[in-house]
C-alpha cells in the first residue's frame, strides 16, 4: 500500500470526537484526533467551536482528551497523557500551559464538575500491582487487555477543590470503578463498580451512591443485582438514575432506577434494539438529559441512531441526524444538542441540532473515501434477510475477485459508513476487487432474537448466512467464483478460520486477532469465563461436544486455504496462543501460512494502536490477497 491514497488517508486524516457543550449551549469543546508520523502515535488536542462560527485551538498537547466545562463556562478540565494528569485551563486564554491539578502518578479518570463548580470528581488508582511484584490472585480478573497483569487493581472516587488543589477520597476502592455523576444538589455521586461475590466471573457491575461531603466513606448499592453498565446519569429531580442495564441474551436497555427504593422502570422496552454506551470500535455514548427528555444512541440496521424518550417514560422517537449516519459522542446543554456522526461519505463530523430536529455539520473530517459502500440485501437459506454493503468500482462491469470481510464482536456490525480502520478495503477496490460487508446472525441492530441467535452456536448459526452472501454475488456476476477470499478481525478472524475449516471455496484467508480453540479461550482470555457463560452458554467441561462443534481447531486438519495470521503480541482478549496454534497447525500440514505479530499491541491496536501497525496491517492484507488471488484490471 506504499504511496497509495489510503496510506495518505491514514496519516493525514483528522477527525473530531468527544464534543462537550458549554453550559449556555453556545460553544463546543471537542477533541481533534490526528497522527504524528515522526513519533508514530495518535495525537489529540482540544479545540473550541462557537455556534457563531468562531473556532480556535485550546491546547497543544499530544494526548489531551475528556474535556469538561466548568458550570461558569470559563474553564475546562481535561485529561492529558497516559497515565493521565488532570488539568485545568481558561477557555479564553489561548494555548497557554494548563494548570496540572492531579499528577500522572494517580492515573486520573474523566473529570466531572459539581453543580456549583466548587469541586471536581474523578476516579484514581488506589491499589495496583507494583513493578516486578509477583501477581497473586484468587480470582480470574487479574489481567485486562491493554493493561496487562493488574492483580487486585482498584480505583476510588476522589473529590478535588480546584482552588486549593486538595482532594479527598469519598469511596472505598472498587474493581472496575466507573466515572461518577453528581446529584443535582451536589450531595451524592453515582457510579458503577463491580459487585460482590462472583463478579470476577461475570464482569457485571452495579450502580452505587457515595456521599460527596461526608468525612467518612458513606456509600451503598442502589439496586443490588441490577447490572448497570458505564456512566449513570441523574434525573433532573434527583430522585432517579438513568442507566444502561444489561441482561443475558437480551437488549441493553435504558432504565430509570429509583435512588430510594432501587426499583427500576424500563424506558426503552418498546424498542427492540441495543442501547449503546460507546466503546472503542463501537458507536454510541452515555445517555444525556435535555429538558424533560433523555437522548440516547441505539443500534439499528448496523448504525448508531439517535433516539429520545421522556424522562418519566413514554414513546421512544428517533431523532433524524442524516441518511445512513452513525452517531457517537453525545452532548446536550442550553437547548442545544451536539454529536459526532459518520456517514457513507464522511469519516467523522461534528454535528449540531439547535432546535432538536435539524442537524448540520460544523466541523468535518478533511478527507472522503474514494468509493462509497452501496447497500444490498441478501437472503439466507432459511429466508432471513441479511443486510450488507458492497464496495466496488462504479466502472466495473465484469466479475471481479471478491473479499468477504467479516466484522468482530461477535455483536458488532458493519454500518456502510466511511471506515478509517479497514483502509485495505478501499485499496483492494482500486486494484479491481469487489469487497462485501455483511451482517449475519449475531450482528447487532436487528433485534434481540437476531443478535443472540448465535448463543452457543458460534459458526453453526451464521456461516450459512455468509456463504449465501458470496453465492449471491457470484450469481449476479459481481464476483469470480474462482477468486474468492475471506478476512476478519477478532470474531471475524474466528470466522475466517471457521469458514476455511468447513469449505474450500476460498483461495486465501486473513485471520486477525483470532480465536480458534474456544475451550482454551475460557481459561486464558481476560474475559474468558464471562464469555463462556454469556456466549457459549456453559463451560467446556460441561459441553465438550458443543465446544468442539464451534471450534475451528477441531477441523484444522481440513484447512487447505493459504492463511495470513496477524495478532497483537500483548493481546489478552483473544490470547496470542490462539494465533500461534492456528499458524503452527497450518505450517505442520504444509499449508501456506504467515504469522505477523505486533509487539506490545493489545487486542484493539487496529483502533487505538500505533499508526504504523495499522498501516502495516492493511498493507499485509492487500499483499497477501494479491499474491494468492491476484488483482484485476477494472473492467
Amino acid at each position: 500500500m506504499s504511496g497509495s491514497v489510503q496510506q495518505e488517508t491514514l496519516w493525514n486524516l483528522e477527525v473530531p470526537e468527544e464534543p462537550v457543550l458549554s453550559p449556555d449551549g453556545q460553544r463546543i469543546v471537542y477533541v481533534l484526533r490526528g497522527h504524528d508520523r515522526t513519533a508514530d502515535r495518535v495525537v489529540r488536542s482540544l479545540w473550541c467551536r462557537g455556534l457563531d462560527g468562531s473556532s480556535y485551538r485550546l491546547t497543544d498537547g499530544q494526548d489531551d482528551r475528556a474535556p469538561a466545562w466548568a458550570p461558569n463556562g470559563r474553564s475546562v478540565a481535561f485529561l492529558r497523557g497516559r497515565p493521565a494528569q488532570l488539568c485545568l485551563l481558561d477557555v479564553d486564554g489561548g494555548p497557554d500551559q494548563p494548570r496540572t491539578l492531579v499528577g500522572s502518578g494517580e492515573s486520573a479518570g474523566r473529570p466531572v464538575w459539581s453543580p456549583d463548580g466548587g469541586a471536581i470528581a474523578f476516579t484514581t488508582v488506589c491499589k495496583m500491582l507494583g513493578r516486578n511484584e509477583p501477581m497473586v490472585s484468587d480470582r480470574v480478573d487479574y489481567q485486562f487487555d491493554g493493561a496487562g497483569l493488574v492483580g487486585d487493581l482498584r480505583r476510588e472516587l476522589r473529590v478535588l477543590e480546584p482552588v486549593t488543589g486538595t482532594s479527598r477520597a469519598v469511596s472505598a476502592g472498587h474493581r472496575w470503578c466507573g466515572d461518577p455523576s453528581w446529584s443535582p444538589d451536589g450531595r451524592w455521586l453515582a457510579f458503577t463498580a463491580g459487585g460482590s461475590g462472583d463478579a470476577d466471573l461475570t464482569f457485571r457491575t452495579e450502580a452505587f451512591l457515595a456521599s460527596s461531603d461526608s468525612g467518612d466513606l458513606v456509600e451503598h448499592a442502589v439496586a443490588p443485582g441490577v447490572v448497570a453498565r458505564g456512566l449513570v446519569t441523574w434525573t433532573p429531580d434527583g430522585e432517579g438514575l438513568l442507566a444502561v442495564v444489561a441482561r443475558p441474551r437480551a437488549n441493553h436497555e435504558l432504565v430509570r432506577i429509583s435512588v430510594r427504593s432501587g426499583g427500576s422502570v424500563p424506558l426503552t422496552a418498546s424498542l427492540d434494539r441495543n442501547v449503546l454506551r460507546g466503546e472503542p470500535g463501537y458507536p454510541g455514548a452515555a445517555p444525556v438529559v435535555s429538558g424533560d427528555r433523555v437522548l440516547f444512541i441505539a443500534r439499528d440496521a448496523g448504525a448508531g441512531r439517535l433516539y429520545e424518550v421522556p424522562v418519566t417514560g413514554g414513546a421512544v422517537r428517533e431523532v433524524e441526524i442524516g441518511a445512513g449516519a452513525s452517531a457517537s459522542g453525545l452532548t446536550a446543554s442550553g437547548g442545544t444538542v451536539a454529536l459526532v456522526r459518520r456517514t457513507p461519505t464522511s469519516y467523522g463530523e461534528l454535528v449540531v441540532l439547535e432546535d432538536g430536529r435539524s442537524a448540520h455539520a460544523v466541523v468535518c473530517a478533511d478527507r472522503k473515501p474514494p468509493v462509497v459502500a452501496q447497500p444490498r440485501e441478501f437472503t439466507a437459506p432459511d429466508g432471513a434477510t441479511i443486510q450488507g454493503w458492497v464496495l466496488r468500482s462504479p466502472d466495473a462491469t465484469q466479475p471481479q475477485p471478491l473479499l468477504l470481510d467479516v466484522h468482530g464482536g461477535p455483536h458488532n456490525s458493519w454500518d456502510g459508513c466511511a471506515d478509517e480502520v479497514h483502509l485495505y478495503q478501499q485499496e483492494l477496490v482500486s486494484r479491481g476487487w469487489t469487497v462485501v460487508l455483511a451482517n449475519p446472525r449475531g450482528s447487532d441492530g436487528y433485534g434481540a432474537a437476531f443478535c443472540h441467535a448465535i448463543a452457543g452456536r458460534w459458526g453453526l448459526a451464521d456461516a450459512d448466512d455468509l456463504y449465501a452472501v458470496v453465492d449471491a454475488l457470484v450469481a449476479d456476476g459481481s464476483a469470480d467464483s474462482s477468486r474468492l477470499a475471506v478476512s476478519g478481525y477478532s470474531y471475524g478472524g474466528y470466522m475466517a478460520c471457521y469458514l476455511t475449516a468447513h469449505d474450500r471455496r476460498f483461495r486465501a484467508a486473513v485471520a486477525g486477532g483470532l480465536v480458534c480453540d474456544l475451550g482454551g479461550v475460557v481459561g486464558t482470555s481476560d474475559v474468558g469465563v464471562a464469555t463462556a457463560l454469556d456466549e457459549f452458554v456453559g463451560l467446556p467441561w460441561d459441553a465438550p461436544d458443543g465446544y468442539a462443534a464451534m471450534s475451528p481447531w477441531s477441523r484444522v486438519g481440513a484447512v487447505e486455504t493459504p492463511t495470513l495470521v496477524m495478532h497483537g503480541a500483548a493481546d489478552l482478549r483473544c490470547p496470542l496462543g490462539q494465533a500461534q496454534q492456528w499458524h503452527a497447525a497450518l505450517r505442520a500440514r504444509r499449508v501456506p501460512s504467515r504469522l505477523v505479530l505486533y509487539p506490545e499491541a493489545g487486542h484493539l491496536f487496529l483502533v487505538e494502536g500505533r499508526p504504523s501497525y495499522r498501516e502495516h496491517y492493511s498493507t499485509a492484507v492487500v499483499d497477501w490477497l494479491s499474491t494468492w488471488v491476484g488483482d484485476d484490471a477494472i473492467r
